[in-house]
């Protein structure tokens, strides 16, 4: 007797609670809908089907809820040649220029503000990096003090007169 009650009990509590409150119940009609579907976050718009795009990612903005898709600027990702042509692009400040002039870039309506927001591939870093190391090092670096201060103790500071050999 005591289990069957015990039972009872326990059905009765989950019974209970199958029920919703009346008062919080909202009918479904378009308005709701439209107005709940406004809140959420607007589709990313996909690629292009009719024509060549390069791929891109989503990354995140400063602004809470709000992302932007940005162009993978990549060897076989859009941009024909080699590491070579483009790391050099990019260490002359010429990238976004040459994506936009390439002719893949040219069949995609892409914009310069498009290919400048992109992210570069790796292997095009690490060539527009060596490019300005190579340039760095050409600099005047072997330069010999040839006129030092009368009495003075002979290191850089109390050069007088510097030669610059070619």
């Amino acid at each position: 007797m005591i289990k069957k009650l015990l039972f009872a009990v326990a059905i009765a509590a989950v019974a209970g609670n199958a029920y919703a409150e009346t008062t919080t119940q909202t009918v479904t009609t378009q308005n709701y809908v439209d107005s709940q579907v406004a809140t959420k976050q607007d589709k990313i718009a996909g690629h292009p089907t009719t024509r060549y795009y390069p791929n891109s990612v989503i990354t995140d903005t400063t602004e809470d809820g709000v992302i932007e898709k940005r162009l993978v600027l990549a060897i076989g990702n859009g941009l024909i040649g080699n590491v070579n042509t483009w790391g050099g692009y990019l260490a002359s400040g010429n990238l976004a220029t040459k994506v936009i002039q390439s002719p893949t870039g040219s069949q995609t309506d892409l914009t310069e503000t498009d290919a400048a927001n992109g992210i570069v591939s790796a292997e095009i870093l690490d060539f527009a990096f060596e490019k300005h190391k190579d340039w760095i090092n050409l600099r005047q670096k072997n330069k010999v003090c040839v006129r030092y201060i009368d009495g003075a103790e002979e290191n850089s500071e109390n050069c007088l007169l510097w030669n610059l050999p070619d």
